[in-house]
């Protein structure tokens, strides 16, 4: 688990990066990786909302694409804090 969680961060900072300097053909490659690793630890908010992102991706829609993007960035924060939060409760 700690070892996708960590991927999962990685795969997030690099997206940040692919989205602020336009390459997206490289930031679709991340969130197809981001919605997997997603999947694998369960995180299903996150999961679905990749979906979105997709959609806006696909429509060549930027206002969407940057609106379900955020919510994507937002959720996907909140998932890597909430699970070192519970690591650190449990250690």
């Amino acid at each position: 688990m700690a070892r996708v969680v960590g991927e999962l961060a990685l795969v997030l900072s690099a997206m940040v990066g692919q989205y602020s300097e336009g390459n997206l053909k490289g930031f679709a490659r991340g969130l197809r990786n981001l919605r997997r690793l997603a999947d694998e630890v369960g995180m299903q908010t996150l999961s679905r909302a990749t979906e979105g992102v997709r959609v806006s991706l696909r429509r060549g829609d930027s206002t969407a694409l940057a609106a379900t993007w955020a919510r994507c960035l937002r959720l996907g924060e909140q998932s890597l804090l909430s699970d070192w939060d519970a690591r650190d409760l449990s250690g």
